[in-house]
This record gives C-alpha cells, structure tokens and sequence, in this order.
C-alpha cells in the first residue's frame, strides 16, 4: 500500500509517500480501508518529535482514520467486514491506504455522517470530555472560562462545558470568533485584544476568578469555581492543547 512516511524529524517537507508492507489484523484487531484522516495539533507536533508520545522512525503519522472495515482478527465479534467506521489508532499509522485498529477503538459512522466529517472529533472532544470532566471534575453550576475559543478545541469545550451544566465563558481575539462562540452556546464572551481578560473576567464571575493568564490562549480551563474538595483552593486550570502544561499561575493547583 502506499503510505505517508516520516523518515526524519522536522517540517511537513520532510514527508514522503512510500510503497510500504499491507498491514494485517490481528486478534481483536479490524483492517480498514482508509476514506479519510485528520490533520491534527498532535500530529504536528510529533513531526518535530515535540509530543509526549515518541514514535521510533520512520513512523506512518496520524492517530485517527475513517474508513470500511476489509478485514477482522481472531476473536472479533463486535465488528464485521464491510462497516463504516471512525477509528482511533493510537498516536500513528493513519496517513496510509490501510490502518489498522483494536475492534472496541473501531465505532459504526451512521451512513447520514461523510468520512471526512467524522474525523478529528475523537481528538477534540475526547480531548476536552478528558480535561473537563476527569481532570478538572467540571459539574453542574460550575463556571467555565475557555481561553483560544474560536478554535476547534475551543468549539467543543463551549458545547460540552454546556452538556455538563456549566456558564460557559468564551474568550477570543475577534469579535467574529467570539459571534461563533456564542452561537455555540457561549453564555458571555470576552474579546481579550480590546479588553484586560483578567478583569474582565472577574467582573463576570463576580469576583470568583482567581487568576489567568493570557499566554495560553490555546488552553481550555476551569478557574472559577470554589473548591469543597480542597478548602482554599479558588478553582482548577486545566491545559488540553499546548505541548506541554504551563507553570500554574492561579492559586489553584495546576
């Protein structure tokens, strides 16, 4: 099959289209066909071996494909030959004719959603579902200040900050942007290159916010809620989209 191959690291340039080895399924595995895959923020950064997760050169990039299922594995029941699927692979081995993924990683694509529209939504709202909800415990009445929400993770923490019972705050650079956040449901909006972010946004949580900082704009926090679970502690600050965390700069631990 053919296949885009990272040999070295560095920029996008750097890539090559190879004839490579047809993967094959093993037990609890699905081979799909590949339709479509996305370009994503990880995906970059692993080109320039900036990610968390290293992959041993030369790689295949791309961690998510959509696809129909050519091929199952021993023990695989829960998937058949011929299903529409969107696929996570893990961190690599998407930007091929050919992917292989675990069966449970492997979920039907309803024949109204088009391959490429499916992909990338389990990077971005896995992502922020994963911030929100484990690593900040987001519940119900609880404030959320998204900072960067004109962008595609900043999209899905306006919507699932909402799902979760949250007044979702939305910070961004223009007012278009901030005009698409709230038609994603944004309760307030800030445009933090015409106003001071901080105080701004204590003027809307009624002096609950405890510190921000405009240097991670790319970021998805939760910083304004009070703390019965650690007393003293003003909210939680939670990063899902830089490469690596910032230092905590709220009274909350990071």
């Amino acid at each position: 099959m053919r296949a885009v191959v990272c040999n070295k690291f560095g920029p996008p340039e750097n890539l090559v289209v190879e004839e490579v080895k047809d993967p094959t399924p093993g037990p609890g595995q699905v081979l799909i066909d590949v339709r479509s895959v996305p370009v994503t923020f990880p995906d970059t950064l692993m080109l320039e071996n900036r990610y968390q997760f290293k992959a041993p050169l030369p790689y295949i990039p791309g961690g998510e494909v959509a696809g129909v299922i050519s091929a199952v594995g021993d023990g695989v029941v829960e998937r058949s030959i011929g299903e529409r699927v969107v696929a996570a692979l893990g961190v690599t081995g998407g930007f091929a004719e050919m992917a292989v993924a675990t069966a449970e990683n492997a979920r039907l694509l309803p024949d109204s959603v088009d391959f490429a529209e499916s992909t990338g939504l389990g990077y971005a709202y896995g992502t922020t579902y994963y911030a929100l909800k484990h690593r900040g415990r987001m519940a119900d009445g609880e404030t959320l200040l998204v900072l960067g929400a004109g962008g595609h993770l900043g999209m899905t923490a306006i919507e699932i900050g909402k799902l979760l019972g949250g007044t979702v705050i939305a910070a961004a650079s223009t007012e278009k942007k901030l005009a698409l956040c709230r038609s994603f449901g944004a309760d307030a909006t800030i445009n933090y290159a015409e106003e001071n972010l901080k105080e701004r946004a204590k003027e809307l949580t009624g002096g609950a916010l405890a510190a921000t900082s405009s240097t991670t704009r790319s970021a998805a926090t939760i910083p304004s809620r009070p703390s019965e679970r650690q007393p003293g502690v003003d909210g939680s600050w939670s990063s899902v989209s830089r490469p690596e965390f910032p230092r905590c700069r709220s009274t909350s631990p990071c």
